[in-house]
């Protein structure tokens, strides 16, 4: 069984064998479920590296798993996985499920380096004009 799991740096596939002690619980794992994986990050073979993602040179061989939470019903209010514009009250509401999305992840990403730069330069013309009195 694969899984994948998604997290700031993106996606990664994390592969459980049906002999594993875990498959069974894993299976039971649903969209969108936070889980903590144990496991080894291993090289994928040749024929299954993925350049289409960041992570695709390696995965991740299952040891254990944690269910941290699970969504309350099985059918998502707001789908993560897609670009599908919800009007503000959903976005509002649901806003743990739209932080995962995407395009609002590429945003607060954004943001921070914006700010940390700002700062980054602030802090050095405070430090160069201190300098300078000194």
């Amino acid at each position: 069984m694969f899984l994948d799991l998604r997290d700031h740096y993106g996606l990664t596939q994390c592969v459980v064998h049906t002999g594993d002690a875990v498959f069974a619980e894993l299976e039971k794992v649903r969209l969108e479920n936070v889980i903590c994986i144990t496991g080894e990050v291993v090289a994928r073979t040749a024929e299954t590296v993925n350049k289409d993602l960041p992570t695709g040179e390696v995965e991740v061989k299952v040891k254990s798993f944690e269910l941290l939470c699970a969504p309350v019903s099985d059918m998502l209010p707001l789908q993560v996985n897609s670009d599908e514009p919800y009007g503000e009250e959903v976005r509002l509401k649901y806003r743990y499920l739209d932080l995962r999305r995407e395009a609002i992840h590429k945003n607060i990403v954004l943001r921070c380096d914006v700010v940390s730069s700002l700062r980054r330069r602030m802090m050095n013309r405070v430090s160069a004009s201190s300098r300078r009195r000194s």
